[in-house]
């Protein structure tokens, strides 16, 4: 699903050739602390090709920064406040 998103914002940003991305991603909050380095080298890479809707991208994904879900917070937590009003602001970008 990252790569489909990702020709959507090239396309967007009207760039054109071998493109270098930042990503933002996120974890649930349960597993933040554990997993987020893991997660963030697991998007790390270079010299990615992929083809989507019939045109070709050429991406080195050359830093990736992993921040917690709010609303998955709030699942894992939903019965002790499920009689109370609650927001959750996740301001994604």
């Amino acid at each position: 699903m990252s790569l489909p998103a990702i020709a959507d914002a090239i396309n967007k940003a009207g760039v054109e050739g071998e493109v270098d991305v930042i990503l933002g991603v996120g974890l649930p909050i349960v597993n933040y602390g554990i997993l987020k380095k893991k997660f963030r080298e697991y998007f790390l890479r270079r010299d990615i090709k992929f083809n989507f809707n019939k045109k070709d991208y050429a991406i080195n994904i050359v830093d990736c920064r992993t921040y917690p879900q709010g609303y998955s917070a709030l699942i894992t937590v939903f019965n002790s406040y499920r009689n109370l009003l609650c927001n959750v602001i996740d301001i994604g970008g």
